[in-house]
């Protein structure tokens, strides 16, 4: 019982986390003051919880968290976060707070899903099992998000059509305009891009203790990497201008046929990513 309520407890500071990385990484591409002070809020009920953790095991078992890896990580990650309020304290975001708070993420992650610190079998399974459904749910989420870019994406062109063509009619009214359809193109891929790197963390970690170090050579696995590699250089090219607005859509638009590609198509070709039989 005090394993489960445990695990829930780490699950609800993963979740703050999570929402975190989201409000700083966003800040970072749009320079939202309200997001980022929402995030280092949000960052400070992590530190909050992760001080009461580290006391009560440092109380509990009179020893401090450094004498094996895992517990390291436990203990490094309270330092990232505990760095990461001071620099963001003194100066505003910027992307090195974002990738040491991602490299914190992801080792309170491995502590967290680590079936070794668990006391029986049963909960250490529940545990796992609990990690590849926020594995797959988050999965799905960002290919709705994605779905969305791109429906946002396909309106974008025909708007686009209807202003060269000068077709102002009712559907041209009921659109909307092509610099909102194109800011929903960026904003949806860019919480779906977000949201499959947590997924993708949170996957390889399942996969790394269940099936071993050959997740890094399953099919799905590289895939998922690869449209995440896409999606990234589209915002980096979206947020520098350097490339026309058209292009980027219609890349976005290829993208995202990349993406259902490897969901429907590559998955029948990885050794645990089974949907179809």
């Amino acid at each position: 019982m005090q394993d489960i309520i445990a695990v829930r407890l780490h699950e609800i500071v993963l979740v703050i986390y999570m929402i975190c990385l989201g409000c700083y990484f966003y800040d970072f591409i749009q320079k939202n003051s309200k997001v980022r002070t929402f995030g280092y809020y949000a960052l400070g009920i992590v530190w909050i919880f992760q001080t009461i953790f580290l006391c009560m095991y440092i109380v509990t078992t009179k020893q401090f968290p450094i004498l094996t890896i895992f517990e390291g990580f436990y203990f490094y990650t309270w330092m990232i976060i505990t760095v990461s309020l001071v620099i963001n304290y003194f100066k505003s975001t910027d992307l090195t707070v974002f990738i040491i708070n991602l490299i914190g993420f992801v080792f309170l992650v491995i502590h967290t899903f680590r079936p070794e610190q668990y006391d029986t079998e049963n909960t250490a399974s529940n545990i796992m099992n609990e990690l590849l459904l926020i594995h797959i749910s988050l999965a799905i989420l960002s290919y709705v998000l994605f779905a969305l870019s791109t429906s946002h994406a396909i309106l974008y062109l025909l708007q686009r059509k209807n202003l060269k063509e000068k077709k102002f009619n009712q559907k041209f009214f009921r659109m909307g305009s092509i610099e909102q359809l194109e800011q929903n193109v960026f904003r949806f891929s860019l919480v779906g891009f977000l949201v499959l790197l947590i997924s993708l963390i949170l996957g390889i970690q399942w996969g790394l203790i269940i099936i071993g170090s050959e997740i890094w050579i399953d099919m799905k696995v590289i895939g998922s990497l690869i449209v995440l590699l896409l999606y990234g250089v589209y915002l980096f090219l979206r947020v520098r201008k350097s490339v026309n607005t058209k292009t980027l859509v219609i890349a976005n638009i290829m993208i995202f046929l990349v993406c259902m590609i490897n969901y429907l198509v590559v998955s029948k070709f990885s050794g645990f990513h089974q949907w179809f039989n």
